[in-house]
């Protein structure tokens, strides 16, 4: 790893007094993170389509005020934010998404060859 890429890497120092300010931004941030993430895997899971307003907040100028109280990159939390949106939809993906049900009412699941006993 070169030097420039090594400046521009955040670290938390362990032995660094802990400003309580910052500690309850960063709480503000995680809890933000956390919403998002719980209600964009239902929306992925269930195939919603309906906006959500957490992803809107990470769009807003407000977000960027919070990570800069937060003493944390909002371009960072972002790329963190959408890889984890992704992984979801890998894992829910379309075909595991569909409901295993016939799409019309009262069809049998199973029409192979009638069995007589």
């Amino acid at each position: 790893m070169d030097g420039s890429k090594r400046n521009n890497l955040q670290t938390i120092n362990l032995y660094e007094k802990k400003d309580p300010i910052v500690v309850l931004w960063r709480a503000v941030l995680s809890v933000g993170v956390e919403d998002l993430l719980n209600k964009k895997e239902i929306q992925i899971r269930y195939n919603q389509k309906k906006p959500l307003y957490e992803e809107e907040w990470f769009n807003d100028e407000d977000f960027e005020l919070v990570c800069e109280f937060a003493q944390m990159s909002p371009s960072m939390i972002r790329k963190k934010i959408h890889k984890a949106i992704k992984r979801m939809k890998e894992s829910y993906g379309t075909k595991t998404n569909e409901i295993n049900m016939p799409k019309m009412p009262w069809k049998r699941l199973y029409q192979g060859s009638t069995r007589r006993i």
